[in-house]
């Protein structure tokens, strides 16, 4: 499932930083300086959308990880079919 901080969701840290996950350093702005639109479709967003496409810290977390899975639905769900309740019922041996 792709990682989508940045694009259906983002961290605002304690001064004001919008960023597209609580794991990256750079910012999309600032709410005490532009509005949430400006930054959110601003130039410094796209850069960075970009950035978390190529990201391979593959750090998923309950905030991510959750919309993804709503959103993706059946590929966690073959996963767990496969990975979990196959080998659980039919044994090691697929």
């Amino acid at each position: 499932m792709p990682c989508e901080a940045g694009t259906e969701l983002f961290y605002m840290d304690p001064l004001g930083e919008i960023r597209p996950c609580n794991g990256m350093d750079e910012t999309m702005g600032n709410i005490r300086e532009k509005t949430f639109e400006e930054i959110w479709n601003g130039e410094e967003a796209k850069r960075i959308r970009e950035k978390v496409t190529r990201c391979q810290k593959n750090c998923w977390m309950i905030g991510s990880a959750s919309p993804a899975m709503k959103k993706y639905f059946w590929d966690p769900t073959i996963w767990i079919i496969k990975n979990k309740w196959l080998k659980r019922n039919l044994g090691e041996s697929l």
